[in-house]
């Protein structure tokens, strides 16, 4: 279990951190499902097979990685990083558990997700839009409440995605 994040060059909030969702399922230990939000339009989920990484970060160094970043200078690259939350407390009740279902976060009166949310026993992981990509939040990892954002634009629904929403 990955969390993708695109190095947050200058930002100042956790909610402006970029970030996709990386899993590996058991009938595909060789790839990584990659859940992000589309980068063409910063509003659609989407989903993307790659290999798995070759070099990847701990958990453990996330947050101090992340505040590194954030005090960096704008005129430095950085690629994106790939932290591996398999064994984080934040993640005991994800990691090696089963997907219960999925849910597309929609408006009402919208058939095009803006979201995602994978239902677990005892958790959850949503993934939803944010100016620069996206933000993965879940019920003890990055707590901002993003999907708040977009009840302005009406009520907030999660339609099941194996009934096509």
């Amino acid at each position: 279990m990955f969390i993708l994040v695109w190095p947050p060059v200058g930002e100042e909030n956790m909610l402006d951190v970029d970030m996709a969702l990386g899993l590996v399922f058991d009938d595909a230990p060789t790839q990584l499902c990659v859940i992000s939000i589309d980068r063409a339009d910063i509003w659609t989920p989407c989903v993307q097979y790659e290999s798995l990484p070759l070099k990847m970060s701990s958990w453990q160094s996330f947050d101090s990685d992340i505040k590194a970043w954030m005090a960096s200078s704008e005129g430095e690259e950085f690629k994106v990083q790939y932290f591996d939350f398999s064994f984080s407390p934040a993640f005991e009740f994800i990691s090696g558990h089963l997907v219960r279902h999925v849910d597309l976060v929609c408006i009402k009166n919208d058939d095009k997700p803006f979201g995602v949310r994978l239902c677990f026993d005892e958790d959850y992981i949503l993934l939803t839009p944010i100016a620069d990509g996206g933000t993965v939040e879940t019920r003890f990892f990055n707590q901002n409440n993003n999907v708040a954002h977009f009840e302005t634009l009406g009520r907030v629904e999660y339609r099941d995605a194996a009934v096509g929403g």
